[in-house]
């Protein structure tokens, strides 16, 4: 037998240890939830303003003239078993979850402008702290201060401001603040392989299509993300993708039908 391998037979060899992640020090937490406070304050100083405006361009379709809407809590299963497009120019879509956003605010304050324009502020500022928990996670390598900055810049961009002065396009905020969430889970999943992040990236997902059907765009930019900003194989993130966001398309699919909400 030889030297070399009976030498290796008896050496003893030692398990190899895993690296762990390090927790996050109390500062840098500290520091996050600080930027969050930021963010969201940011966002009120921005459109603090619209609270007091009162209902524009498509809000009156969707919202003032709206059956089911004006029902309250308990229009809801009407506004989920019907489309929820005014006249012509939103045909056949079916974005029930901001409609039924709507119908619990016409429950407790009906048509008050002033709280319907104060939520989409408050959910904006909410789209930014996700979004800005997003790049935390895909620049974890930079300094937190230029997700920071990205993220402002996002907020201020003056081509949001329709989005958030519009109570109609509540739809838009939720969308991409489901998406981005169900995208920020998906990685969580794939860090530390928990079933409970990857069910709740799916019902996000979900969500977001239940907002607006342009959310399907997210099923080629999830992928496209996971391959830039993680070490998974082509293979996995495929199976991924397949897993959990196809699956709510399919649900979403056969989730409507699509009835006018004016009938």
């Amino acid at each position: 037998m030889d030297k070399r391998s009976s030498a290796k037979k008896g050496r003893i060899v030692k398990p190899s240890v895993i690296p762990t992640k390090k927790p996050d020090s109390p500062k840098k937490k500290n520091n996050f939830v600080l930027f969050c406070i930021v963010i969201f304050t940011f966002s009120f100083i921005l459109y603090g303003q619209s609270i007091n405006y009162g209902y524009v361009l498509d809000d009156d379709l969707i919202y003032v003239y709206n059956k089911a809407v004006q029902q309250g809590i308990a229009g809801i299963p009407e506004i989920f078993t019907k489309t929820n497009c005014p006249l012509y120019m939103m045909q056949g879509s079916y974005r029930p979850l901001p409609m039924a956003h709507l119908a619990v605010e016409e429950q407790f304050s009906a048509l008050t402008p002033s709280v319907n324009h104060f939520f989409n502020v408050f959910y904006y500022g909410l789209l930014g702290i996700i979004l800005f928990a997003l790049l935390s996670r895909l620049l974890k390598n930079t300094h937190r201060s230029i997700p920071l900055l990205i993220t402002l810049i996002f907020l201020a961009h003056p081509v949001h401001s329709e989005v958030v002065a519009n109570i109609k396009s509540r739809d838009e905020i939720f969308c991409f603040a489901f998406l981005l969430l169900s995208l920020l889970l998906l990685f969580k999943y794939i860090e530390k392989g928990k079933i409970a992040a990857l069910a709740t990236s799916v019902l996000c997902f979900f969500l977001g299509l239940l907002s607006k059907e342009s959310g399907l765009t997210f099923l080629a930019i999830i992928p496209l993300a996971l391959f830039y900003f993680s070490n998974e194989k082509i293979k996995r993130i495929s199976f991924l993708t397949i897993r959990s966001n196809c699956s709510s398309f399919f649900s979403y699919k056969n989730c409507g039908k699509p009835r006018h909400c004016f009938e």
